[in-house]
């Protein structure tokens, strides 16, 4: 499997492995796949990360920090 993200598009790539038994007819087949995602401005692209577990994928993408909700502090007079 592999993910690229470029010019705010996040792309990934991989193959589907055919289950070890077909038990029946219509089972999911190896396949090869490849998907797009158009990413909001915005994104750390620098700090973009992917985890697969137990055939999950987990893709993280954090807001820069500029672009981040801040709190701004008052001070009394």
């Amino acid at each position: 499997m592999s993910i690229h993200f470029e010019k705010g598009r996040l792309t990934i790539e991989g193959k589907r492995a055919a289950p070890a038994h077909h038990a029946r007819i219509g089972e999911i087949d190896a396949a090869d796949f490849r998907r797009t995602f158009l990413v909001p401005q915005g994104i750390d692209s620098e700090h973009i990360a992917a985890e697969l577990s137990q055939g999950v994928l987990s893709v993280h993408l954090p807001k820069h920090a500029s672009v981040k909700p801040r709190r701004i502090e008052v001070k009394a007079s």
